[in-house]
């Protein structure tokens, strides 16, 4: 199986023109692999590293590393993504059991929400090799990076399921995490707040695509502009912190002209 690990590796490395990202399984279980294989079958890994190969200029290699433990960190000396296999699992586990006969939901929602873990490290990684500036909280800040991301890079193929998946990955990776009992309730009270902030950007781009969960939120037309405006303002604010690190002819600024109104 270990074998089988490192073919896994060299055939990502072939197929990516430049080695900008770098992904390493430290796994031998048949059970991690399995995960591994569904998300290569649904191209998330191809799919960020072909985006970030014709869209970034990268100072340093950003290395995903996956390994058998319970901590998921950024090692910013080393340029690194530690994602436990655990997370993974217990990312699979929890819709196992909130779609237990929906097994193609599943693995749309799984891919959705560790695609947006993967961006939201990327952004992490951009942040730390070009000290871009954090205004507020880093986690609103990084969830804002890797919603923006999904809206736009891939055609919008992820907005049918992408709510589910940030949903699904606020929960596990706050479970991966080393939390005090005191700090619990304060945790799920940042979780919500910044799913709503999702939610926002999400109806910022395009109201009418999400007809279902305007009548759940309820939210007022007031409410939905102001969404709207963060829309535009962060994508903006974004691609004016990211231009000088960004190759000519990206296709980023070509999200620009949605802002007209």
């Amino acid at each position: 199986m270990k074998h089988l690990t490192w073919i896994m590796l060299t055939v990502l490395a072939q197929c990516a023109t430049a080695q900008s990202l770098l992904l390493r399984f430290d796994t031998s279980e048949h059970a991690d692999l399995e995960l591994i294989d569904l998300l290569q079958e649904e191209r998330v890994f191809l799919r960020l590293q072909d985006f970030v190969d014709a869209n970034f200029i990268l100072q340093d290699e950003l290395s995903y590393v996956f390994y058998p433990g319970r901590e998921l960190f950024f090692d910013a000396a080393h340029n690194q993504a530690n994602i436990p296999f655990s997370l993974l699992h217990d990312l699979q586990h929890d819709l196992k059991v909130k779609f237990p006969e929906q097994p193609n939901v599943r693995r749309r929602i799984f891919a959705s929400a560790s695609e947006h873990l993967l961006w939201t490290f990327l952004g992490r990684a951009l942040v730390n090799q070009y000290a871009l500036p954090i205004v507020g909280q880093e986690a609103f800040v990084l969830d804002s990076f890797a919603t923006l991301m999904l809206l736009n890079h891939n055609g919008g193929r992820e907005d049918d399921y992408l709510l589910d998946a940030a949903e699904a990955y606020l929960l596990v990776v706050r479970s991966s995490s080393l939390l005090s009992s005191d700090s619990s309730k304060n945790e799920q009270q940042l979780d919500q707040q910044r799913y709503q902030e999702i939610v926002c950007l999400v109806l910022g781009k395009d109201h009418g695509v999400n007809d279902t969960i305007l009548q759940e939120l309820a939210w007022d037309e007031a409410r939905l502009e102001a969404c709207r405006q963060s829309y535009h303002q962060l994508i903006q604010k974004w691609y004016q912190e990211l231009s000088p690190f960004l190759k000519a002819g990206n296709r980023i600024q070509s999200w620009l002209p949605k802002l007209i109104p």
